[in-house]
C-alpha cells in the first residue's frame, strides 16, 4: 500500500525544543528587542531594528523554506543593506545564501551599478525593475514571496522582480546559495543606518506533484485543512496553518498524533523540516500494538 502526506504537508517543530507558534502570519520582531534574532551591530530604536556602523549580519534563529515575508524599511541617503534568504548561518550571505538588494540606488556614488545591483535585485543573479522606491527618509513596504524555485518581490504595491531559482542555478553553477531551498532570513548590513519594522512572515506549504503521487496509487492522509483522520486527544499543540501540520514544541500529554486507520506494510511519503535547532532526544521503537519496545532492563530502547 502506498500512503502519501503530500501534496500539502511539511512537519515543522517535531522535537520538543522549539518555541510555540501561532497559526497564520507571525511577527518576527516584537518592536522592543532582538528576541528571535542573532548577530551583532544592530539595535532597536523607536520600534525598529536599526543597523549601526558596526552592523553586518543579523539573522533569525529559525529557518524557513516557503513563505511570504513582508516588512517596512527606511533608507538614509546612499544607504545599503540586504535581505538574505536561505542563508545557512555562516559565510557571505550573498553567496552562501542569496541577497535581495536594499539600496538607495539614486545616490551619486552608485552611478556605475550593474543591473543586478539595484534595489530589489537578486544580487548578481537577477535584475529588478528600477522603480517603486520612495524618497530617502520615508518608509517603504516590501513583500517577498518564496515558493520552491519561485521568487517574487513586491515594492510598495508594485512587483519589481520575478525569478526562477532553478533557472538561475543552471546559469550560475558556482553559486551555492541559489541552489538552497531553505535557510535563515537575515539583514546583511554594510554599516549604514537602515531601519526595519513590522516584520511578518506567513509560512506556506511546499510545492508538490499532486497529480503524480495520486496517479502512482498513493492515498492522501492529510487534507491540508484540519486534523480529520487523525487521533490527537484534543491536544492544542498540533495545528494546521496554510497547508502545514505543526507541533508547538511544548511538552505535555498527549504529544503524539496517530492515524485513525491502521496500516500494514506501506510506503509513506511526506515533506518535513526542522524550524530551528533542537536538542538531541531519543525516539521510541513502537510495536504493532502501540506500546514501546523495552530492553532487558525494562527501559525503552
Amino acid at each position: 500500500m502506498k500512503i502519501s502526506f503530500t501534496p500539502f504537508i511539511a512537519i515543522i517543530a517535531g522535537a520538543h525544543a522549539f518555541a510555540a507558534e501561532t497559526p497564520g502570519t507571525q511577527s518576527l520582531f516584537n518592536g522592543k528587542d532582538l528576541t528571535g534574532w542573532t548577530g551583532d551591530g544592530y539595535v532597536v530604536e523607536d520600534g525598529a531594528i536599526v543597523c549601526t556602523p558596526e552592523g553586518k549580519n543579523l539573522m533569525t534563529e529559525r529557518t524557513f523554506s516557503n513563505y511570504v515575508l513582508d516588512f517596512d524599511f527606511k533608507l538614509p541617503e546612499g544607504g545599503n543593506n540586504g535581505l538574505g534568504i536561505h542563508y545557512p548561518g555562516s559565510g557571505d550571505g550573498a553567496y552562501e545564501g542569496m541577497e535581495l538588494q536594499i539600496l538607495d540606488n539614486s545616490a551619486s556614488k552608485y552611478v556605475d551599478l550593474k543591473d543586478t545591483q539595484f534595489h530589489g535585485s537578486l544580487y548578481l543573479l537577477a535584475p529588478a525593475k528600477k522603480s517603486g522606491l520612495k524618497p530617502v527618509g520615508e518608509w517603504n513596504h516590501e513583500k517577498v514571496s518564496v515558493s520552491g524555485s519561485g521568487l517574487t518581490v513586491e515594492l510598495n504595491g508594485e512587483i519589481i522582480l520575478r525569478a526562477n531559482l532553478d533557472d538561475l542555478a543552471t546559469r550560475n553553477p558556482d553559486h551555492k546559495g541559489v541552489k538552497r531551498r531553505a535557510g535563515r532570513i537575515a539583514w546583511l548590513g554594510h554599516g549604514d543606518k537602515v531601519a526595519f519594522k513590522n516584520i511578518n512572515i506567513t509560512e506556506t506549504a511546499p510545492v508538490a506533484n499532486t497529480e503524480g503521487v495520486m496517479a502512482a496509487g498513493f492515498k492522501r492522509l492529510f487534507n491540508g485543512k484540519n486534523l480529520d483522520g487523525w487521533k490527537h486527544g484534543n491536544s492544542p499543540e498540533w495545528t494546521v496553518s496554510n497547508g502545514i501540520l505543526k507541533h508547538s514544541g511544548r511538552k505535555g500529554e498527549p504529544a503524539d498524533l496517530w492515524t485513525e486507520k491502521e496500516f500494514g506494510d506501506c510506503t509513506l511519503v511526506f515533506d518535513w523540516r526542522w524550524s530551528a535547532a533542537g536538542t538531541m532526544m531519543g525516539r521510541p521503537i513502537v510495536l504493532p500494538d502501540g506500546s514501546e519496545k523495552t530492553g532487558k532492563d525494562g527501559k525503552p530502547e
